[in-house]
């Protein structure tokens, strides 16, 4: 039998870089919150796809590591203009905020609201322009359901 098997590297479908960070909640210093920063060039269009798996499947990784109570994912160093499988990091299991920076705040404002939409994507109650906001956000969740 004649096998032929070509190594490959799941670290090239994508040019994008991701770092992780950890804290804990003031409210309760047992529940973590993990920060997931995504930076460089989204692809436009379809020439994302393989950007979206890739931020996704880094996200879920993470997750299943670290078991984080809750996500803020960070998008500032994002250059983002169009690609609607980004949409799948959205779909975390978990207490979850994003953070969108000044090269992609536009562009989900439309995926969030619509293509033809001028509204800011800080509108929805989970997204906002920077980490101390979106930190906040998480632990009045926690606050919530420790009650």
């Amino acid at each position: 039998m004649n096998i032929s098997l070509e190594k490959i590297d799941l670290e090239n479908i994508s040019e994008l870089k991701v770092s992780y960070e950890e804290g804990y909640s003031r409210i309760t210093n047992y529940l973590n919150i993990l920060v997931i920063k995504y930076a460089g060039v989204y692809g436009v269009g379809s020439g994302g796809n393989s950007d979206a798996t890739f931020m996704f499947a880094k996200a879920a990784f993470a997750i299943a590591a670290i078991e984080p109570f809750a996500i803020i994912i960070d998008l500032t160093d994002l250059k983002y203009v169009w690609g609607d499988q980004l949409e799948m990091i959205f779909n975390i299991q978990k207490p979850m905020a994003l953070i969108v920076g000044e090269h992609c705040q536009e562009a989900i404002g439309t995926l969030i609201h619509g293509i033809e939409s001028i509204e800011p994507p800080t509108t929805i109650s989970w997204i906002f322009d920077n980490l101390e906001d979106a930190w906040n956000y998480l632990e009045n969740e926690i606050e919530k359901q420790a009650q």
